[in-house]
């Protein structure tokens, strides 16, 4: 888990809450919540301290691949 300093997630989707608490208390990384509605739930404000709404031409579906000046390309992650 050591890949990545911080934690980045865009949702408001309670079910990954048992994915964050791990991020945060077990890897112990900081965990970041861009949000894209408003008033995200409540247990994903309790486990992330740093929450920004998303709004406007943000909360557009995001491309697979999207491309980073730095870094180049990036995937969306697969499951399994």
């Amino acid at each position: 888990m050591s890949r990545f300093d911080h934690a980045i997630f865009i949702t408001n989707d309670s079910d990954l809450a048992e994915l964050l608490q791990i991020v945060v208390q077990d890897a112990k990384l900081p965990l970041k919540l861009l949000n894209p509605v408003a008033k995200p739930v409540q247990i994903l404000r309790e486990l992330a301290p740093h929450v920004r709404f998303l709004q406007g031409h943000w909360v557009q579906q995001f491309s697979d691949p999207m491309m980073d000046q730095n870094r180049g390309e990036i995937r969306r992650a697969t499951g399994g």
